[in-house]
């Protein structure tokens, strides 16, 4: 699960658009904590660490899907509203 939100976090913006890049925003830290708490289960010995590469690349997926949603859902909020100051003055 971490994995697939993670993918997820990466792929919607840029499918999806704006909508995609808010599920993105939210995804992508999700994937991000549920990462850094399984890592420490499997740390702690709690967990099987046969996932320890899934769960890794779920992370390293979450991250960058935070900043690339994030930064897509600001430049489509900035265009949406640098769009609707443009049709406001005409």
């Amino acid at each position: 699960m971490v994995l697939a939100f993670g993918i997820l976090s990466l792929v919607l913006p840029f499918s999806c658009g704006f909508l995609g890049a808010m599920v993105g925003v939210v995804l992508g830290p999700i994937a991000w904590i549920m990462a850094m708490m399984d890592l420490k289960q499997i740390k702690e010995g709690v967990m099987d660490p046969d996932g320890e590469g899934n769960t890794r690349g779920g992370l390293i997926c979450g991250i960058i899907g935070t900043i690339f949603s994030g930064l897509f859902f600001l430049g489509c909020g900035a265009y949406i509203i640098f769009a609707i100051a443009l049709s406001s003055m005409q």
